[in-house]
């Protein structure tokens, strides 16, 4: 098999693009997919693409093999998802991998380096660190997860019928839905739906809604995008042109200048790997043509939600090292700058800032990084979800049943799902069902690392007692 390295990046690019925005994928996967796509459009890679043409794109090429490759052991299910069933994935990584290493030699090193991959592994996307404990755990929170994923939804179709029936007839009769409540939704589900939203749980829950109502595949731009490559190469000059009659011009012009100086500190010798995942999602957002607000849109808006998410962490830089960021500032960009781009752009999107941070899955990225903190232990962390989790089932709870379900303060979730089930209808169970079977199936509770091991053994032990058969 020989190598064409543009056709054959074009061809992995679009694997990693979906894995990154499917609904389907976790946070970790997200991380994994950003890694690539950042280094793809950093113009601080090993191999120049200035200097080299379409051949300097082979370190782009091997980074994204190696992301392919991982996530084709660990989340195979989302790799036939983005695949379509058309390329045979592990005959074309292994190949191609073989030629890029033959080809890079010793820069491969270099290149998992500089773009952070080398420290992909300390996110366990295999899962070897979940003992049987943790995992019983993890099983409950995700029950409690889809449990609260039925709950919303069923929600939402109530906020939606409100709204309805509030535009055809204003003055019309309050609604009642559940088992009969009278329902305030204007501030009883402000209010609940932003405690949500605002909390770590969200992203989760928009991926369990999003797979259990998703009545069709999902229509991607890049499907339709026979350059593919226009959407990587050259990129910064898609920065450099904004009309400046736009509204947001203001705004948006700071575009580049945020770039580079993200790509300045993701250089930088000092950078942690930690920092250096949070600049690979600013990047991979950049790098995105299905973003949450349509990049075409002629008022400029289109690009305020990349300003939102380059300057959010680059604030979020400052505070955890303000010298790294102070000199690697791009000219014409102010610490001030960043943090009234910062400010503005918040404001500007606010309805939106849920769904653009959970996109690529920087808020698990960052809550990750908060919660691995030397005393902390990954009992601790969990069993504290779950507390969480109970809360906010609660909230929704409330909102839903007449007469309100009570459960006692002590009631464990297995009591608690006991006196949802009798209170729900036949259709409503097997609804709550299918719920918690997404939400089991896409949090990835298992030890993954081990289910191999136990594998490789059961077929040395067959192997064994085949020889042994043969033998006698």
């Amino acid at each position: 098999m020989s190598l064409n390295v543009l056709e054959d990046l074009k061809e992995v690019y679009k694997l990693i693009y979906k894995l990154l925005i499917f609904p389907e994928s976790d946070w970790k996967t997200k991380i994994y997919a950003s890694t690539a796509m950042a280094y793809l459009i950093n113009p601080y890679d090993v191999i120049p693409e200035a200097e080299k043409g379409s051949e300097g794109y082979i370190d782009d090429l091997y980074l994204c093999l190696l992301v392919l490759k991982d996530l084709s052991l660990y989340r195979k299910d989302l790799i036939e998802i983005a695949n379509d069933n058309r390329l045979d994935i592990q005959e074309f990584v292994e190949q191609k991998l073989i030629i890029c290493k033959n080809e890079l030699c010793e820069k491969t090193k270099l290149i998992e380096k500089v773009s952070g991959y080398d420290s992909l592994e300390r996110f366990d996307i295999r899962n070897s660190q979940v003992d049987s404990k943790i995992s019983s755990q993890l099983e409950q929170n995700s029950t409690i997860l889809g449990t609260i994923a039925f709950f919303y939804d069923e929600l939402l179709n109530v906020q939606k019928t409100y709204e309805e029936r509030r535009g055809m007839n204003k003055r019309g009769p309050p609604i009642r839905k559940g088992l009969g409540r009278k329902m305030d939704l204007p501030y009883a589900y402000h209010h609940t739906f932003l405690e949500l939203k605002e909390s770590n749980l969200f992203f989760d829950l928009n991926r369990v809604c999003l797979q259990f109502n998703k009545s069709e595949e999902l229509k991607l731009k890049i499907d339709s995008n026979n350059s593919t490559e226009d959407l990587f190469m050259n990129y910064e000059d898609n920065l450099k042109n904004f009309n400046e009659d736009v509204e947001y011009y203001k705004i948006i012009k700071f575009a580049h200048p945020l770039f580079k100086t993200l790509c300045n500190i993701s250089n930088d010798s000092d950078c942690s790997w930690q920092i250096k995942h949070e600049i690979n999602s600013a990047l991979a957002y950049f790098s995105l043509v299905d973003d949450v607000i349509d990049d075409t849109i002629e008022s400029g808006l289109g690009y305020v939600d990349d300003i939102f998410v380059a300057s959010f962490v680059l604030f979020d830089i400052a505070e955890k090292d303000f010298h790294l960021l102070n000199r690697n500032l791009d000219s014409g960009l102010s610490i001030t700058t960043i943090k009234n781009l910062f400010e503005r752009s918040s404001e500007i999107i606010d309805n939106d800032l849920s769904q653009i941070i959970n996109l690529l899955g920087l808020r698990g990225l960052m809550s990750f990084f908060d919660l691995n903190q030397p005393n902390n232990t990954n009992v601790c962390i969990i069993s504290n979800h779950g507390s969480n989790y109970k809360k906010i089932l609660n909230s929704l709870i409330k909102l839903y049943f007449v007469p309100e379900l009570s459960f006692d303060k002590k009631s464990n979730i297995s009591e608690y799902i006991k006196e949802i089930n009798k209170s729900l209808s036949g259709d409503q169970l097997l609804k709550l069902n299918k719920f918690i079977e997404i939400a089991e199936n896409s949090c990835y509770n298992k030890n993954i690392q081990q289910e191999f091991e136990n594998k490789e053994h059961e077929e040395i032990r067959l192997l064994i007692l085949k020889h042994k058969i043969l033998s006698s």
